[in-house]
């Protein structure tokens, strides 16, 4: 089993963007020369035709959640450790962690891109790439691996990761409605190929240290869906429980192997010297053909030893080695083989937002933005108060704070959108510090930046 966490945390960051971000990009929902505004409510156009230079026209990277790096890992000596040490207190744990604690990180590019103005509106057209994944980590199972020789009994709570990964190909169009001066309404026919999706739930489970031979008596019950061509779960034959028992998964090849598609409404209204807007994004699913299961086959009651959560101190990667080893033995499960094909849902998201223009100076702009994401567990809410500028038409700029369900943060974009090119670069996001490889220790991050060929 201890494998098979190894391998779905691979495929979890091979697959996953953050179900649990808001929509990327939101920073610049209010950058009037932003050429991706559309994607956040199709409703809005730009002032230009353009092309998306290839691979590079939009990318964005994101991590976040309610849980950071600064908590799961502390200076101690000058050495890195991570919580479950045992020169890290009890207590200086609980300060930072959760009965909730979520994970998320987030990819997507635009390969190809053009926008134009046409039959009176305007239309854009994107093939795009896309990988979400999130995961949702109760802290009682943080504090049984922090101190597994304190008590003789543990309930952990239940513990979930998603992740999917799939190509977008969407057509926009936006047009102003005579009828109603100011009033103009969009739509984004999404059409979505697969290349994988997986689904992971582990419930409620039970430990209970038995007073002869040292052992823990578990219960516990979990179940794993996972679609993607080649895949399949390796096996080994467990002598105690008489039965075969999933220990890994391969993924042998990588080709689409799910469809689906989604649509995207939006209006913007624009009365004075305020801009009202709405947007309902990524309404829509997927079916995917192969649904390859494993499963506990129901609640699993077995044994084993009570030294099989013991984390040893000392150097970080060692320690998360072993973190692995002592959740694999919380779960046996099966393998259930090719169900059949599933239905999964995108991950809705609302856009409400409005704009005042100020009277003293008409470059100037103050945005205030509502981002929720409709995802069962994985729901976020920000709301996004921002101050825009366009001092010439050539760049804007805007700052901007957001709070919600990830805490609080800062936001910021630079436009540069003239003749032949336009550049782009902002965070919706700002880390406050970063660790090893750039991640962020205590913030969530959400780096976007691209590059495009305006045509007029």
């Amino acid at each position: 089993m201890n494998k098979l966490l190894k391998s779905l945390t691979a495929l979890y960051l091979m697959l996953s963007t953050a179900p649990a971000f808001a929509q990327s990009g939101s920073a610049a929902y209010f950058t009037d020369n932003y050429l991706h505004r559309f994607q956040l409510n199709p409703a809005i156009a730009n002032e230009r035709d353009f092309v998306g230079c290839p691979i590079l026209g939009s990318i964005s990277l994101g991590l976040g959640g309610s849980l950071h790096l600064k908590d799961l890992v502390y200076d101690f000596k000058g050495m890195k450790v991570i919580f479950t040490d045992s020169n890290i207190p009890v207590q200086q744990v609980a300060q930072h962690v959760r009965a909730s604690n979520k994970l998320t990180v987030q990819l997507s590019d635009n390969l190809l891109e053009a926008g134009f103005k046409i039959a009176g509106g305007y239309s854009a057209v994107t093939l795009s790439a896309h990988a979400r994944g999130a995961a949702n980590i109760p802290g009682s199972l943080m504090f049984m691996l922090k101190e597994p020789d304190k008590h003789s009994e543990f309930h952990i709570d239940p513990m979930r990761i998603k992740a999917s990964a799939y190509f977008q190909l969407a057509l926009n169009h936006s047009h102003d409605i005579s009828i109603i001066p100011g009033l103009r309404l969009g739509a984004t026919l999404k059409l979505l190929a697969g290349l994988g999706s997986a689904d992971a739930r582990f419930e409620n489970t039970s430990l209970r240290r038995s007073t002869q031979n040292n052992i823990w008596e578990i219960s516990s019950l979990a179940q794993i869906e996972a679609s993607a061509p080649g895949l399949e779960y390796r096996v080994e034959y467990n002598p105690i429980d008489n039965r075969y028992i999933v220990t890994d998964l391969d993924l042998t090849r990588h080709q689409l192997d799910g469809w689906g598609a989604a649509i995207d409404l939006g209006l913007t209204y624009t009365r004075s010297a305020f801009e009202f807007s709405l947007a309902f994004l990524d309404i829509g699913g997927m079916t995917w053909r192969n649904n390859i299961m494993a499963s506990t086959i129901g609640r699993h009651n077995f044994r084993t030893p009570t030294d099989s959560f013991n984390i040893p101190d000392g150097e970080w990667k060692i320690a998360m080695k072993h973190i692995r080893l002592a959740i694999g033995n919380l779960y046996q499960m099966q393998d259930i083989g090719n169900a059949g094909p599933r239905l999964t849902s995108l991950a809705p998201i609302i856009n409400a937002g409005v704009r005042y223009k100020a009277s003293f100076y008409t470059p100037l702009t103050f945005g205030l933005l509502s981002t929720t994401r409709i995802d069962g567990p994985f729901t976020t809410a920000d709301l996004r108060l921002s101050a825009n500028i366009r001092p010439v038409s050539v760049i804007a700029a805007s700052a901007s704070i957001v709070g919600g369900t990830e805490g609080f943060g800062l936001g910021w974009i630079i436009s540069i959108n003239c003749p032949g090119i336009a550049l782009y670069a902002g965070m919706d996001r700002t880390p406050y510090s970063l660790g090893r490889y750039g991640l962020p220790m205590n913030s969530a991050m959400t780096f976007n930046a691209g590059f495009d060929i305006p045509l007029n």
